[in-house]
């Protein structure tokens, strides 16, 4: 490519913009994009976004329940894992330690009735 079209484009050409005075500023803005991305269609809005929605986070309880299926699952195994069985328990006590937290404080009234 010449450097001639870096230095000056033709998008920015003068005798371009001074056509498109006569016009709004976003026509000029409208033709500008135009230009630059070789499409026909500035707005693509009716294109649907085929990106899948993000999963949603499971639960605490649920993360617990599935330490403890791995626990148990590496427990069963013939080779011994020591190193990975604690870590999966120590991420067992998080999990409840965070479920016990969560939970709300109740008052005296309610133990009453």
């Amino acid at each position: 490519m010449d450097i001639g079209n870096f230095l000056n484009p033709v998008e920015e050409s003068v005798d371009l913009i001074e056509s498109e005075e006569e016009g709004s500023s976003e026509t000029l803005l409208e033709h500008l994009i135009t230009g630059a991305s070789n499409t026909g269609d500035v707005y693509n809005d009716d294109q649907e976004d085929d990106s899948p929605e993000p999963a949603p986070l499971p639960k605490p309880l649920e993360a617990l329940n599935a330490v403890r299926l791995l626990i148990s699952y590496m427990e069963g195994q013939d080779v011994s894992r020591a190193s990975l069985l604690r870590s999966l328990e120590r991420l067992e006590r998080d999990l409840e330690s965070e479920i016990i937290t969560s939970r709300t404080q109740g008052t005296l009234d309610s133990w009453l009735r």
